[in-house]
């Protein structure tokens, strides 16, 4: 294919992990299929991350765009519905990260199930508490009843993940329960307080699941262990500490916040059976590498008109 005849490819912007390597070769691995130009520039394809924000205001000066592709699972950064009304097939990259997300929501879930904190705390005083099993009680997945609110591809691997584990998995989302998951009894968002153990967050953030976890939800509950790597404004993290420190939870995990950097990091320090991640749940060694696999793939499909995984409707 003539250079000229290509079309074009701008990156606007980059996550922190994809290195100095990744980017002088990406250039390389999408040169049969486009020619990659400055960054933020007007292109046929638009490459983003979850810090940038796309949609009218940031493209009306773009009149050749008709593709955006986030490098992340999560699209609430994208104004898809405009998108569509222009013609322009906005694209997320969600298998990336789903492994390393699932992993980390089942560490911060085993860790607080076996007591993992409690004996850390014991072994710095120099306790040797083995007697106090039966006071601590260690859970087994299989002992609990355990909620997925989202059943998107991240949401779909857990639930499996935690059936062959032993759990028994309820499952919340609007579109219903996905075909493959006949173990996953449907329920409601409203009724978890009542009925579950965990409640573990891998949803969307639209307006309909902004600030889900309230003041209201979190009254209800009775020590529910929460955990959110998902979208920050999923939780109302003020309330959600305050139901930590009044039992209404016994253990939350969060990855994600309103506003990151998280400011108030030191306030893991007042509480116990608590655990801050820094974004970090979907991180692993080559997801630099996948990136740039990703796009590859993602490019060659649509130069040559065939389907692409993954457009957001």
């Amino acid at each position: 294919m003539s250079t000229l005849l290509k079309p074009r490819l701008s990156r606007w912007g980059r996550s922190v992990y994809e290195q100095e390597h990744h980017i002088a070769s990406e250039r390389d691995l999408l040169a049969p299929y486009v020619e990659v130009v400055e960054d933020h520039a007007d292109a046929d394809v638009i490459v983003v991350h979850s810090k940038q924000r796309v949609g009218e205001a940031e493209l009306v000066k773009c009149p050749n765009v008709k593709m955006v592709i986030t490098t992340t699972s999560g699209f609430d950064h994208l104004d898809c519905a405009w998108m569509h009304t222009q013609g322009i097939l906005p694209v997320r990259m969600p298998m990336l990260r789903r492994d390393a997300v699932v992993e980390s929501i089942l560490a911060m879930l085993l860790h607080a199930n076996r007591r993992q904190e409690q004996f850390q705390r014991d072994a710095s005083c120099g306790k040797w508490t083995r007697g106090q099993l039966a006071t601590y009680s260690p859970l087994r997945l299989q002992d609990q009843n355990i909620a997925v609110v989202g059943l998107g591809v991240i949401g779909q691997q857990l639930s499996k993940v935690l059936h062959f584990l032993g759990a028994s998995v309820y499952g919340v989302d609007p579109c219903g329960i996905p075909e493959g998951l006949p173990f996953v009894k449907e329920t409601s968002f409203d009724s978890l307080p009542t009925h579950v153990d965990v409640t573990l967050l891998t949803c969307t953030l639209n307006p309909t699941s902004a600030n889900m976890v309230n003041e209201a939800w979190l009254s209800q509950c009775r020590g529910m262990t929460l955990i959110n790597c998902a979208r920050g404004k999923l939780v109302d993290v003020e309330r959600t500490l305050l139901a930590l420190s009044q039992g209404n939870l016994s253990f939350l995990g969060l990855d994600v916040f309103p506003e990151e950097p998280y400011s108030q990091l030191a306030s893991i320090n007042e509480h116990k059976n608590l655990l801050f991640t820094p974004h970090a749940a979907g991180y692993h060694p080559h997801l630099g590498t996948q990136i740039q696999q990703g796009l590859v793939d993602i490019i060659s499909r649509w130069v040559s008109n065939q389907s692409i995984p993954y457009i957001v409707e």
